[in-house]
């Protein structure tokens, strides 16, 4: 089944009736029936994730995010968030993105904004188990980790960048890579 989209980047879904895809230029919703279009300007999309129906976040390459309120997609964080790449989070009031480049972003369900975390020089993907475990992945075999008070590096074992992680849970991690790495947490 075709989304109509030229090229598809990223996918999430609540429910059957309720799945966004994000890609070159496109957003596209299935209802359970039919794809239905979202009009993104330029927008290179290749993120997406939500809390929920009302609460979905896209963004990508040389575009500011867009949140989905259940009605319309709007720009979110303009200021402050620019080229996200990637957004996991535990809730709608607790959202954390990745910029291109490597920016790290929290979400706090009022406003976006800067997270310092000195151990990264490029982050590419995000991924967690719940507010209090949540994981990034990057370049040269990076990876950090959120306890729920602060941000630190975890050893890889490899140098290989890091370019996708997901899990089971927070003893059941896996994250791939470059060089055809795969690591298990």
């Amino acid at each position: 089944m075709s989304t109509g989209a030229d090229i598809a980047w990223a996918i999430w879904g609540s429910a059957a009736d309720d799945v966004w895809v994000v890609g070159q230029y496109a957003i596209r919703h299935w209802d359970g029936r039919a794809w239905s279009p979202f009009d993104v300007g330029m927008a290179q999309l290749q993120a997406v994730w939500g809390s929920g129906r009302t609460d979905v976040w896209a963004g990508g390459q040389q575009s500011s995010a867009l949140h989905w309120d259940g009605t319309r997609w709007s720009p979110a964080g303009a200021d402050v968030i620019d080229s996200a790449i990637s957004f996991w989070g535990a809730g709608a009031a607790d959202v954390w993105g990745l910029t291109l480049g490597g920016g790290l972003l929290h979400w706090d369900g009022v406003r976006w904004s800067r997270v310092n975390r000195p151990f990264f020089a490029y982050a590419s993907k995000l991924w967690g188990s719940g507010a209090n475990d949540v994981w990034v992945v990057g370049q040269g075999g990076e990876i950090g980790h959120w306890d729920g008070a602060d941000w630190s590096a975890v050893s890889s074992g490899t140098t290989q960048s890091l370019f996708g992680i997901w899990g089971s849970g927070p003893k059941d991690i896996w994250a791939v890579g470059s060089g055809s790495t795969i690591l298990h947490h």
